[in-house]
């Protein structure tokens, strides 16, 4: 029927105007700060991209100059541990042989002609291996001037089971404990095997940590931090409580103040839920922190080699 078509043409075009009109209405013209607003927020959000960037091209580097360094500590740990008198090297006897490294005398990586200075509060340029220096990292939170007065005068020994149950820090212990008076030195030393044993315990727990900054697991800071801190304070344990040779005494209060400096980093992670810009530089100060506690582990095993072969 001609009227009937022409009734369901004009109704169907009724409905399409009316869902044009509905159309139009909402997707009216974007107002100027509507756009804008998506604008700054686009820009924003790149900005925040590019930082990010950074950080992680940042981090990775200098995770890079750490594993080097890491690398090259535990090379020259094995060559002392098996060195002979004569100089020539020999097969570890089983996973836990030793053998005497009282004999041969090996170059540190960090070792220079002239003996080892105190360590002071500035922290120093290192240089690597193949040239690439090392800049030092702020001072915020790894400074030594607010750091409670552990091993101030004196390190402190291996604390009881006890003393750990109540900190719940393997360095807590140490920290509280107020210096004893000034006793005589004492010049004995521990043996090579012994350091060294502790220095592999040790960059095996700084490897570790690494790992988890490499892989951006900043909840694993903290425990990683304690096995650090634990390996440390057995390690401070081996040698006298008042050595007579200055090196020795700087190297033990470079290794324990940094490994208290690093708890006290890996606990500001821990607590707190900081943006990208903090955690860069809490890793960052992790990693100077645990690259003191390399180098003065480094230091010991080169001076009780030194000694031990005179």
């Amino acid at each position: 029927d001609p009227v009937q078509e022409a009734t369901r043409g004009n109704s169907l075009n009724d409905r399409l105007t009316k869902s044009s009109e509905s159309s139009d209405l909402s997707d009216g013209p974007i107002t100027v700060q509507e756009f804008m607003e998506v604008k700054s927020a686009l820009t924003a959000s790149e900005a925040k991209i590019q930082q990010l960037l950074k950080v992680n091209c940042h981090l990775s580097e200098e995770l890079r100059l750490m594993q080097n360094k890491l690398s090259s500590l535990e090379t020259e740990n094995t060559t002392l541990r098996w060195q002979t008198p004569s100089g020539q090297q020999q097969q570890p006897q089983g996973p836990f042989g030793r053998h005497p490294a009282r004999g041969g005398r090996a170059m540190s990586m960090y070792e220079t002609s002239s003996p080892l200075r105190p360590y002071s509060h500035r922290v120093e340029t290192a240089r690597n291996d193949n040239g690439v220096v090392l800049q030092p990292f702020p001072s915020n939170g790894c400074s030594l001037g607010g750091q409670s007065p552990m091993l101030e005068n004196d390190y402190e020994t291996t604390p009881s089971h006890s003393e750990l149950e109540d900190t719940g820090s393997p360095l807590k212990a140490a920290e509280g404990v107020e210096p004893e008076e000034e006793g005589e030195e004492d010049a004995t030393l521990p043996s090579t095997e012994d350091v060294i044993c502790k220095t592999e315990q040790i960059t095996k727990n700084i490897q570790e940590l690494l790992r988890a900054a490499q892989e951006t697991k900043h909840e694993s800071f903290l425990p990683c931090s304690e096995k650090i801190c634990l390996a440390v304070t057995e390690m401070a344990a081996l040698f006298p409580k008042r050595p007579s040779l200055e090196t020795v005494r700087s190297s033990l209060y470079l290794l324990t103040s940094s490994a208290s400096r690093l708890h006290r980093e890996c606990q500001k992670a821990a607590e707190h839920n900081p943006c990208p810009s903090d955690i860069q530089l809490v890793t960052q100060q992790v990693i100077q922190c645990a690259y003191d506690i390399a180098k003065a582990a480094k230091q010991l095993v080169t001076v009780t080699t030194k000694e031990n072969s005179n």
